[in-house]
């Protein structure tokens, strides 16, 4: 009984987690939807950019890539929640954007801004 009731508990904690990670995408969809209003009132946008670059210890990426997708994974196309559902933790660590930051050149609006920013404070791969 005591074992059941460990893994009840343990799954009822990894889907807290899961759900918490799926409340805070969702959330921050809301922020992106928005960044433009944000960027207008002055300032860098609030959205913090993902670099995307990951530091795995040995033991945690065997663990990692023996685990199977789990149903946030698949559900929305993000790995880091395999380790959010099976209790794995995930460490952010915010850096300095550069004097040009911008998310990306997706659109013709992106390509203007960018031009703009290049104008106003230089190629930022020239010395």
């Amino acid at each position: 009984a005591a074992v059941r009731e460990a893994a009840a508990k343990e799954a009822v904690e990894a889907a807290a987690r899961a759900a918490a990670a799926d409340r805070e995408t969702k959330w921050l969809q809301e922020v992106a939807d928005k960044e433009a209003a944000l960027r207008a009132a002055g300032g860098l946008s609030p959205v913090c950019r993902h670099i995307g670059l990951y530091a795995y210890r040995l033991d945690a990426l065997r663990r990692y890539v023996s685990l199977p997708e789990g149903r946030y994974e698949q559900l929305e196309g993000l790995e880091q929640l395999r380790l959010l559902e099976n209790g794995m933790s995930i460490q952010c660590v915010e850096v300095e954007p550069d004097t040009i930051a911008i998310p990306g050149i997706d659109t013709a609006e992106d390509v203007a801004l960018a031009e703009r920013l290049v104008a106003e404070h230089g190629d930022p791969l020239e010395d």
